[in-house]
Order: structure tokens, then C-alpha cells, then sequence
């Protein structure tokens, strides 16, 4: 039984995601991603908030969509009007390039984050994330030579032990709570 997704204002995890949601929902990140071409922006930043939730708290999309869809109160935290099907989230994550994607995701993030003061000392808060994958709901034997020719990989975390799918690494700025860059290993 997997834990469920309850907000929690105290909680310095719930306060975090919150301020990471909140570049998201910006008007300036609005205007950003409909110049960069991610269009309809109300639909895209509802899928992007999904995804940071997903990956935050290392979850399956099927099952924050799942939340987000009984929990009225999850839903006005990630700012989500109309709850998106899984099925639109992993349309939309196929129409994109994963290099592009993390692109846009990073310049979108740097709009808001204030030039660094070079002369003071800067920390950051890394998080690394596996994104799994449920491609294998027919339960076949997935071997390195199959995935040759596809965007996601073997991976190993400690928290999942072996999956199918990718790494996300999230780096945050201590003093502001700023996201400062997503990165991709290959």
C-alpha cells in the first residue's frame, strides 16, 4: 500500500515543494513557456507541477494523478484546477525531446532566481530521484539489448533497488529555496 500525499503546511518537504510550485504558476514563467513553444500553457503547467510532485516525492504519475483527483486540498497546494489524465502526462512527456524539455525546464527556473552576489558563499541542496517507469505491465523479461534504442535505461536507487526509467536531479539554492538547475545523467 503506498503512503498517500497529505499536505502538510509545516512540514519543511511540503514548504520546499510549495516554493518550487510557485515558480511554476508565476506570470513571468507563464509568458516564458508560451515563447519557448510549450503550448496550451494552462494544460503544460498543470503536467509540470504533476511531474515535480511525482518526482519529489518519488512516486509513480499514475498515482499522483490518482491524489490530485481525491484530495481537494492537494490540489489547491499544487494549483491545479483540472486534474490532467495519466494518460495526457505521458502523451506529453513523448512529444518531448528530453534535451529540450530539460532546456526549457531550466530557463524557465532561471527567470526568476536573482543574479548570484559572487563575493558571498552560495549552498545548495541537491536531490537525486529515480523516475520509474510501469512499461512492463505484461511482466516480460526486459534485457539491455531492448532498450538500445530507447530514451530511458536500467537504473539502480537505493530506495527502488533496479527499474526502468531515468534520474532527475534537482539543485535548490539554500538561502532562497530558489531551484537553480535540473540535470539529466545519461
Amino acid at each position: 500500500m503506498k503512503s498517500p500525499l497529505i499536505v502538510d503546511p509545516d512540514d519543511s518537504k511540503w514548504l520546499l515543494l510549495d516554493s518550487v510550485l510557485a515558480v511554476t504558476t508565476s506570470r513571468r514563467a507563464r509568458q516564458e513557456m508560451a515563447e519557448q513553444g510549450i503550448t496550451p500553457v494552462a494544460n503544460t503547467g498543470s503536467i509540470l507541477r504533476l511531474l515535480l510532485i511525482a518526482i519529489f516525492f518519488s512516486v509513480e504519475v499514475t498515482s499522483v494523478v490518482e491524489e490530485l483527483r481525491n484530495r481537494a486540498a492537494l490540489r489547491r497546494f499544487a494549483r491545479i484546477d483540472r486534474v490532467p489524465s495519466a494518460d495526457e502526462v505521458y502523451r506529453f512527456l513523448s512529444r518531448i525531446d528530453e534535451a529540450r524539455f530539460v532546456a526549457r525546464v531550466n530557463a524557465l527556473l532561471r527567470i526568476l532566481c536573482r543574479k548570484p552576489n559572487r563575493r558571498t558563499a552560495r549552498t545548495f541542496i541537491i536531490d537525486g530521484s529515480a523516475i520509474t517507469l510501469d512499461l512492463n505491465i505484461f511482466k516480460k523479461r526486459v534485457r539491455k539489448k531492448d532498450l538500445e534504442d530507447k530514451d530511458y535505461k536500467w537504473g539502480y536507487s537505493t530506495t527502488n533497488g533496479y527499474y526502468l526509467g531515468c534520474k532527475l536531479t534537482l539543485v535548490i539554492e539554500y538561502s532562497s529555496l530558489v531551484p537553480v538547475t535540473f540535470s539529466h545523467p545519461a
